[in-house]
């Protein structure tokens, strides 16, 4: 169940457990090659904000 796995994912969080410690040395290899191919993508890249007089605006 999604929700559920959600939920474990937070409680993990709040016990100090960060998903990298769960995996294999292999799978953390693996995950890591993939986390620097999406960046040199410019994957998931936020945009800079437009900032306005005083304030952000929406772009």
């Amino acid at each position: 169940d999604f929700a559920a796995r959600v939920f474990q994912h937070e409680i993990d969080h709040l016990e100090g457990i960060l998903m990298e410690t769960l995996l294999t040395p292999e799978q953390l290899a693996e995950s890591r090659a993939a986390i620097r191919e999406l960046r040199a993508l410019g994957v998931g890249q936020l945009p800079e904000p437009e900032v306005g007089i005083g304030r952000l605006r929406l772009p």
